[in-house]
């Protein structure tokens, strides 16, 4: 983005999508969102706001909502605010007819955190598939919708292979409420959001059989250590989960009960079976979907990941949860710090 004051478009009017759009708005943006439910669009326009996902919010005057995808191509910034199963399918649908300039069109930003359950694909890896861009950035941190939309204080990382197009999201994005770092490390910072809402998942189980909060900061710990070790397996720097994107969110999303990720193994350890939420329609608990897809992806390694493998055998199949926990203390022995 070399324009002084760029545009944005945001594609995805899910809660993440409306509050990065509204931040946006609010910083002086002019901005256009777009979602497929163009029934709900109408309504918020009647209203004045997305009374029905934020009470009492309105939309900043530098906010307008699309109802056609191509009114938004023309922005100078593109956010893709969709879940990560569905982002494929999104690219295809609204790129089929126009396809951007590799290197001299928009900036893309992604949103989506978790791996591709069919491919095991990254989002920028799905992006540079479907698009071959080159110019994008992937943000992430440790960050609820309904805490942006209100412009409580926080921190995100903005990730970029192109340094200078990170700082220029950095630059677009910051805020006296929101500050925004960058980082050249697209895989690191894409799987530490990956991988967090697996050990959100392992920290609810916990917390739903009531296990109490020493066993919930000695799980997040060796999550924290599992994490390293497998990004720095996959090639990216072990330095950067030990950020916004790996630490920052890892406390968020095992902690708080506003996380999905969360609800979904507090629910698993009070008996629910994975098989009915699996069913439902809207399940957006992305770690359960991700789990099969990083197993794989890291299949072959030769790096050890207990925590993910229990997740998968309590999801997957059909072990206890408390079985499952029973595994992980059953360990053999070893240091705390590895060797290297």
């Amino acid at each position: 983005m070399d324009k002084e004051s760029p545009s944005a478009g945001v594609f995805g009017a899910g809660r993440f999508g409306v509050a990065l759009a509204c931040h946006l708005a609010k910083n002086g943006v002019p901005t256009r969102l777009w979602g497929r439910d163009t029934n709900r669009l109408q309504a918020w326009e009647r209203q004045g706001g997305p009374l029905d996902l934020f009470p009492g919010i309105r939309f900043p005057s530098s906010l307008s909502l699309a109802h056609e995808p191509k009114s938004v191509f023309e922005a100078d910034m593109l956010v893709l605010a969709v879940p990560t199963q569905a982002l494929r399918a999104c690219l295809t649908d609204l790129f089929q007819a126009k396809r951007p300039n590799a290197n001299s069109g928009p900036v893309f930003v992604l949103l989506s955190k978790g791996l591709e359950d069919q491919s095991a694909k990254l989002p920028h890896e799905i992006l540079l598939a479907a698009l071959g861009v080159s110019r994008f950035a992937v943000l992430s941190g440790p960050t609820f919708a309904e805490e942006l939309i209100q412009g409580l204080p926080m921190a995100m990382v903005a990730a970029s292979q192109d340094l200078t197009v990170a700082e220029s999201i950095q630059k677009v994005l910051s805020s006296g409420r929101l500050r925004v770092y960058t980082s050249e490390d697209v895989l690191g910072v894409e799987l530490g959001g990956a991988l967090k809402n697996i050990y959100a998942i392992a920290a609810g189980i916990s917390d739903g059989l009531r296990l109490g909060h020493s066993a919930r900061a000695s799980l997040v710990s060796r999550a924290m250590a599992e994490m390293m070790r497998t990004a720095r397996a996959l090639g990216a720097q072990s330095a950067t989960l030990a950020g916004l994107s790996g630490l920052g969110d890892l406390l968020l999303s095992t902690t708080s009960p506003k996380s999905r990720n969360h609800r979904f193994g507090v629910l698993i350890a009070n008996g629910l079976s994975p098989s009915q939420f699996f069913a439902q329609p809207h399940f957006l608990a992305e770690g359960a979907f991700s789990v099969k897809a990083f197993l794989r992806r890291i299949d072959g390694l030769h790096v050890e990941a207990p925590i993910v493998t229990e997740v998968y055998r309590v999801l997957f199949e059909g072990t206890n949860p408390k079985d499952a926990l029973e595994r992980l203390l059953e360990r053999s022995l070893k240091p705390e710090m590895e060797r290297f």
